[in-house]
């Protein structure tokens, strides 16, 4: 990494400014786009993973109120991935692929991590994950209703389901489309709590750490598919979960604009993408009146302008960019999540939820599908004790909510019979 200072204009506000200088940084993804790298806007490079060590990325979270619960990703530096028409788990070993030649391969949107290939099958229902089914009798799994073949770029096929359950984690079951090499991994999701996903290789029989702590970074630097053009591969940024990015285009002066206030920012997280640059006649042009601000999970407010970039087709693949932190929110302005306790967790008959509260609040208890179970409205009085009946709930996880004063606090919650 190299970095360069760089002066600039810093605008005064409301807010407190961070530095007075804004630094040029250079990212390096490697020959081939060979690697991913994961880079804080604070603190830089988080982390760098080979870009084709994985076939299934899954969501690490079981939470409904997240986005990303039931996201199943799909690197299509593997192969190719599709769905088989009509199938299930029930039917794995005889699965009819004829036509396969003529089915459409499965991609990963490049707008949410929210909507993985697996998420994006054919003739979705209600509480279909495109990969899985929510329980509704038991409350207690994500059941596979789907099977996918993966044409690996060597030729190779596999073929997979995956079940959830709450309790356990994930199942992926795979084989080779002859019923060969038949196996089962399960994967608890545990020890993958602080990431957005867990990463799985059928071909190696591997479940990879590769990504930093989903609250450690901002922006990833890799090779995706770009779907507006059918999922050709384009070297490019995209922003994490949680941040949220605008485009300022065009200005006369991007290393000088701090007019952050007006931005329109967007949670689509190829807002930055690929096309700050262009082929020309003479190499790569960087657009030169563009510049973005991205507004990071803790609500900091950065500038980035692109200012070169080396290929990685044919070279080493750089991002030559300038940042500068432009306002910060300070520890009074940035308010932690409410005070939050559940117990005894597992419950049968009632719960208890300690709650602190300055103003009138709501608690709310949702299935992991979604559905509001229960709520109410608790008057402002401070450190309280509100108790829950949850007989008539089915055996299952659930999850409470607490509302606040505009901010929200969440607890899981086992409730068994």
């Amino acid at each position: 990494m190299k970095k360069i200072l760089f002066s600039a204009i810093l605008a005064c506000g409301a807010s407190h400014f961070a530095g007075a200088q804004a630094v040029i940084d250079t990212v390096i993804v490697g020959n081939g786009y060979a690697n991913n790298v994961w880079y804080s806007l604070e603190n830089d490079n988080q982390a760098v993973q080979p870009a084709t060590n994985w076939d299934i990325a899954l969501s690490t979270t079981i939470n409904p109120n997240s986005g990303l619960s039931t996201a199943a990703l799909f690197n299509y530096k593997s192969g190719m991935i599709y769905e088989v028409p009509g199938s299930s788990a029930a039917n794995f070993a005889t699965l009819d692929t004829n036509g396969l030649s003529t089915w459409e391969p499965l991609f990963n949107s490049d707008e949410t991590w929210t909507a993985g290939a697996l998420n994006n099958t054919a003739n979705l229902g209600q509480y279909d994950y495109g990969w899985g089914t929510y329980n509704a009798t038991t409350h207690a799994s994500i059941d596979a209703n789907r099977v996918f073949v993966i044409k690996y770029t060597n030729g190779t096929w596999k073929k997979l389901y995956i079940n959830l359950s709450f309790s356990s984690g994930y199942t992926i079951t795979f084989a080779n489309l002859d019923n060969t090499g038949q196996d089962s991994e399960v994967i608890p999701l545990a020890a993958y709590a602080s990431k957005n996903f867990l990463y799985y290789s059928l071909s190696t029989s591997t479940v990879l750490d590769r990504e930093p702590a989903a609250a450690s970074w901002d922006l990833t630097f890799m090779q995706y598919p770009y779907m507006a053009l059918g999922g050709y591969p384009v070297a490019g940024v995209l922003h994490n979960h949680g941040v949220e990015t605008a485009k300022i285009h065009p200005i006369g002066s991007p290393q000088t604009y701090t007019d952050h206030g007006s931005a329109v920012y967007s949670e689509n997280i190829s807002t930055i993408g690929y096309n700050w640059k262009n082929s020309g006649p003479g190499g790569v042009v960087i657009e030169d009146s563009l510049a973005y601000i991205v507004k990071t999970q803790t609500g900091d407010i950065w500038r980035v302008v692109f200012t070169g970039f080396i290929s990685g087709g044919t070279g080493t693949g750089e991002y030559i960019f300038s940042k500068e932190l432009l306002t910060s929110l300070s520890v009074n302005e940035f308010d932690a999540a409410p005070f939050l306790s559940v117990y005894p967790n597992p419950a049968a008959e009632n719960v208890s939820v300690v709650i602190d509260n300055s103003s009138e609040a709501v608690i709310a208890v949702y299935s992991l599908a979604g559905s509001l179970v229960y709520t109410t409205t608790v008057a402002e009085t401070g450190l309280q004790t509100v108790n829950i009946p949850i007989a008539d709930l089915n055996s299952g996880l659930y999850q409470v909510v607490y509302t606040s004063n505009g901010r929200a606090a969440t607890q899981k919650l086992a409730v068994q019979h």
